[in-house]
């Protein structure tokens, strides 16, 4: 705290692969009946994070971010990695990519190297992918991008079966449906009708539902996400202290948004006029310390002082001896001038014709 009691806000330390290391793969076939041959394997493959689970699970068990990219092991030889340890500050890293673009499966290499990498954190290393999958798609995805996904599905990895799903209307089933005997059919009661938004890391779409069921053709999607609002944030903090660009670069952008940005539940014009006062807006305020190193300072002794005394004189002197030799070969010059002015004007004198006798 600072001697205000004001709180300050301090950024965590980057991970690095000692603070972050590469979790050890699921045990397969897991103890149960949920992970069994012929139990779903469900992916939400979104643009950000790679979710993968088996059905009926609580949670998904596996979560990392939607990046590939080239690094140098401590051989010097070059391997692909993927997920969170793309994030470490030092690995030597180099074209860090996603398969997405606007929340749209198009590098569909990379998308085949985060399959292989799922697969690998679920544990499964079996000849084939002996599991029908479950995996979620953007609203209005192209035929193009399901038919590549589907095939990498069937010829690559040999699965008996894949379904498609967008993930906001599975979640709006999810909770709309009190019990699985009801989720096949239409939705009823309060669900009936509703307003389904859905807010991704590259794009947001709205879907209306009447009647129980989902009114795609009137669906209406917007190429901005999360994803924007941190590039915004970043450009702001940028804006207001350019000095400090290196220290925040995106990541941390993304930190103070999750971790500090809200939603104003009312009246966004009263919550604006809060900041007219002192008072409202350094309660709305919080202040972030970048990260820095301190640097020590021995302590100054007598002995230092004197000898920084002494570096002074002998530089003091030195600047007058300068001096005095850029003098005395400045009165070297101007006397050599005089003397050549001199004898010009005596060979003018001698050169000069005397008068005509009368």
């Amino acid at each position: 705290t600072m001697e205000t009691d004001e709180v300050v806000v301090r950024f965590e330390a980057e991970p690095t692969t000692a603070t972050f290391p590469e979790p050890a793969p699921l045990k397969y076939p897991p103890e149960g009946k949920v992970g069994r041959a012929g139990c779903p394997l469900v992916i939400d493959f979104g643009s950000y994070e790679v979710r993968a689970g088996w059905a009926g699970e609580e949670a998904p068990l596996a979560e990392f971010r939607s990046l590939t990219g080239k690094a140098r092991a401590q051989n010097g030889d070059t391997v692909t990695l993927a997920g969170n340890q793309l994030i470490c500050r030092d690995i030597s890293k180099s074209s860090v990519r996603s398969p997405f673009e606007r929340d749209v499966l198009q590098h569909f290499d990379t998308a085949e190297i985060l399959l292989d990498y799922t697969l690998h954190r679920m544990g499964i290393n079996t000849d084939r992918l002996n599991h029908p999958v479950m995996i979620t798609e953007a609203l209005c995805n192209p035929n193009y991008c399901r038919a590549r996904t589907s095939e990498i599905l069937f010829e690559c990895y040999g699965a008996p079966a894949v379904a498609y799903g967008v993930d906001a209307l599975l979640a709006y089933d999810y909770n709309a449906s009190p019990s699985l005997d009801t989720a096949m059919g239409p939705w009823t009661g309060p669900s009936e009708s509703g307003l389904l938004v859905h807010v991704g890391h590259s794009c947001s779409y709205v879907i209306p539902i009447t009647g129980g069921r989902a009114l795609l053709e009137h669906s209406y999607r917007m190429g901005v996400g999360g994803g924007a609002c941190t590039q915004a944030m970043m450009q702001l903090l940028h804006l207001r202290y350019p000095q400090h660009r290196q220290a925040l670069p995106l990541h941390r952008a993304q930190w103070i948004k999750e971790n500090y940005a809200w939603c104003v539940p009312g009246d966004y014009l009263e919550e604006l006029r809060q900041y007219r006062t002192w008072e409202g807006c350094a309660a709305r305020t919080t202040r972030f310390q970048l990260p820095f190193t301190d640097k020590e300072v021995p302590p100054v002794t007598a002995e230092d002082l004197a000898r920084r005394k002494r570096l002074r004189q002998d530089q003091a002197e030195r600047l007058r001896e300068m001096a005095r030799v850029k003098r005395e070969a400045k009165l070297l010059a101007l006397a050599k001038h005089t003397r050549a002015l001199q004898d010009i004007q005596a060979q003018l004198r001698a050169a000069k014709p005397s008068a005509p006798a009368d």
